[in-house]
């Protein structure tokens, strides 16, 4: 595969990069949660749909993540927002602003399996009753 698109950095430029690094992964240590009972099993799942989690040290407030996950596994995210009980994306990152972006990604990847090893089963309505007449 030919990278010539790609413009070389300097030494500089990837030492920068390495202190950028570090000072995101400091902030991230200070400032979300970063461990995860559950991130074992998330990596699993992630495997499961072949997608890739974030970095740990990523912030949830960047909710491209929730994004491509959806659409990497084929999955109305609408769903998913419907099930936390928050209006939209915006809404569900900033209640769960303490959180890295794995831990957004988590629930996420839980719902989309649970959606597709147990699919919803639709039943059309029940026919409403009719109304009685009103007698003025």
């Amino acid at each position: 595969m030919k990278t010539t698109h790609l413009i070389p950095i300097t030494e500089e430029q990837r030492a920068a990069a390495k202190i950028r690094k570090s000072i995101d992964q400091d902030r991230a240590r200070l400032n979300f949660k970063v461990d995860y009972a559950d991130h074992q099993y998330w990596i699993m799942l992630a495997t499961k749909y072949n997608c890739r989690l974030p970095l740990w040290w990523q912030p949830s407030s960047e909710f491209k993540y929730l994004r491509r996950v959806a659409k990497k596994a084929n999955f109305d995210i609408r769903l998913f927002v419907e099930s936390t009980g928050c209006s939209n994306i915006k809404e569900y990152v900033s209640i769960n602003s303490h959180l890295s972006a794995i831990g957004v990604v988590g629930p996420l990847l839980e719902c989309i399996d649970e959606y597709f090893t147990n699919p919803p089963v639709f039943t059309p309505d029940k026919p409403s009753m009719p109304r009685k007449k009103r007698t003025w």
